[in-house]
């Protein structure tokens, strides 16, 4: 797989780390960029998990503590009650049991702590034309369809899903708007269907244990 496929910045969720947070955990870290970030805005203690060894290896570089290694199979080693924040950057839709496995990070946050989450929007306009106009659904290395995703998400769904979970959902917002012609030009059929949030490729979540 291509290595930038674990080493995307993702300088766009920084605004949604707490700059008071002083214990983070990224889960999903690759190669540490996002947390080289955010170590850089702000004195802090950053933990990552990375399933592949090589994007892992150049993370312990860079920030404090990394386990390589599923994120299910690790659960167990984290420390209870000890994060301020815990950081998934497209994650959840690669595992099997999010929902499972959000319930039990819960116990990882200390009283105040948050999840800031990105979750690929299934709905965004060019699957959206794919699946609805040209009826297909392909699976592709990377984006929206990546191979490796277990579970599909739109903004109702994961509003659902938190509330299911317990969870008060303090920030849910499409990033990564889309500029291209083509998207432009479907832009008055998408919003004549109420498809404004197509517009995006992803949304921010930032949830907090009720």
């Amino acid at each position: 797989m291509n290595n930038n496929y674990y080493n995307q910045p993702r300088s766009e969720m920084l605004q949604f780390v707490p700059r008071s947070a002083q214990r983070i955990l990224e889960i999903g870290c690759g190669g540490a960029g996002f947390s080289a970030q955010i170590k850089k805005r702000q004195s802090c203690e950053i933990w990552g998990i990375e399933l592949n060894q090589e994007s892992a290896e150049k993370a312990e570089k860079i920030i404090d503590k990394v386990l390589c290694g599923d994120i299910v199979q690790l659960l167990s080693v984290l420390p209870d009650a000890y994060f301020d924040c815990i950081v998934m950057n497209d994650v959840i839709e690669h595992l099997i049991d999010p929902e499972s496995v959000l319930t039990e990070l819960r116990a990882k946050l200390n009283s105040s702590g948050v999840f800031v989450l990105s979750i690929p929007n299934v709905r965004f306009w060019e699957n959206w034309v794919n699946f609805v106009l040209r009826k297909d659904w392909n699976y592709t290395d990377a984006g929206i369809l990546d191979r490796t995703h277990y579970r599909f998400f739109t903004e109702k769904s994961l509003k659902r899903m938190f509330q299911k979970l317990n969870f008060e959902v303090q920030i849910l917002k499409g990033i990564n708007k889309t500029n291209t012609w083509k998207a432009k030009l479907l832009y008055p059929i998408l919003l004549l269907s109420r498809n404004t949030d197509a517009q995006y490729l992803q949304f921010a979540c930032v949830i907090k244990p009720k």
